[in-house]
């Protein structure tokens, strides 16, 4: 979501903006993918990681809070509070983690952070309501860096968006990475984004 709402942020304020990195990007214009799928984490679990996710969506309480989320929100945030979901939330990020990676049967090892479902549903449905910034970047200046990982879970054409969409944007695939890039490739991903930053040639990235 970070990317998506730096590019949503060039759209509205043209000129605001020195440079941008746009590192594993979501979708530019939710809409446009929400039919399509942007591609899905679920998909790659490995079998413990599905059974373990399985076991933590398992509880009688849990199902009928789900059921809750998609008719009544508000009921379901009563039902099971963040202090009670996001410990779960943060939990299921670290189970099916490095099915984001290429190697998904290989821990992942990143720096944790609090995840806090609620507002990461929220935005994920305020996405769906946005106006299209496409018109706007078209006409954009602003240096754009995009980076994608080999094996990120979404689809290609995601990050080739941006890198179509925006004027001045340089596009780099690595190699060996998947949607956390700077946890496979830590030297790489910080070499190319302070070389692009200070005005440095970029990396050869093989």
């Amino acid at each position: 979501m970070g990317a998506t709402l730096a590019a949503h942020y060039m759209a509205a304020h043209p000129g605001k903006v020195e440079k941008a990195v746009f590192t594993s990007p979501g979708a530019l214009w939710a809409p446009e993918w929400e039919k399509k799928g942007e591609g899905d984490i679920w998909d790659r679990l490995t079998p413990r990681q599905r059974k373990r996710m399985d076991e933590l969506e398992a509880s009688p309480r849990l199902i009928a809070w789900s059921l809750l989320m998609g008719v009544r929100p508000r009921a379901a945030h009563a039902l099971v509070p963040d202090r009670e979901i996001d410990p779960l939330f943060d939990e299921l990020l670290a189970t099916v983690g490095s099915a984001a990676t290429c190697h998904p049967e290989r821990p992942l090892h990143e720096a944790s952070s609090r995840g806090g479902f609620y507002s990461n549903q929220q935005t994920s449905d305020d996405a769906l309501k946005t106006r299209d910034p496409r018109p706007a970047l078209r006409a954009s200046r602003t240096p754009a860096l995009v980076l994608r990982g080999q094996c990120d879970y979404k689809r290609p054409e995601i990050a080739r968006e941006y890198d179509e969409t925006l004027p001045n944007a340089t596009f780099v695939q690595f190699p060996n990475a998947g949607h956390v890039i700077e946890a496979e490739q830590p030297a790489l991903f910080r070499g190319t984004v302070t070389a692009f930053l200070t005005g440095r040639p970029l990396p050869r990235v093989r």
